[in-house]
């Protein structure tokens, strides 16, 4: 079953936040969760702010159709954000939107 969600990273904390699919129902558990690297242009112009990805979790836990919904810091952070999200990995959802763990 594949199973759509977003996230977000935050270029001020560096960290990685669920956000619940648009039916309200939990979302794929992470596995293995790569942080983007801070690019060094946004490093140097301090730059702070969150990405926003739209993804499709498949039966392997791999996230596939990756879209950026929300760039509010520029710089390369939303192409270092996808970059990690492709990295990372999923236990997926089962077929009721549960995650399995």
């Amino acid at each position: 079953m594949l199973f759509n969600s977003s996230v977000a990273w935050s270029a001020l904390s560096g960290m990685w936040v669920h956000n619940r699919n648009s039916r309200g129902t939990s979302v794929p558990q992470w596995c293995k969760k790569v942080a983007p690297e801070y690019p060094i242009a946004a490093r140097r112009a301090n730059a702070e702010g969150k990405v926003v990805l739209k993804a499709t979790i498949d039966v392997d836990g791999k996230a596939k159709d990756i879209e950026v919904t929300e760039d509010g810091v520029g710089f390369g952070c939303a192409r270092a954000a996808m970059r990690a999200l492709k990295a990372s990995r999923f236990v997926p959802a089962d077929g009721m939107g549960k995650g399995s763990l």
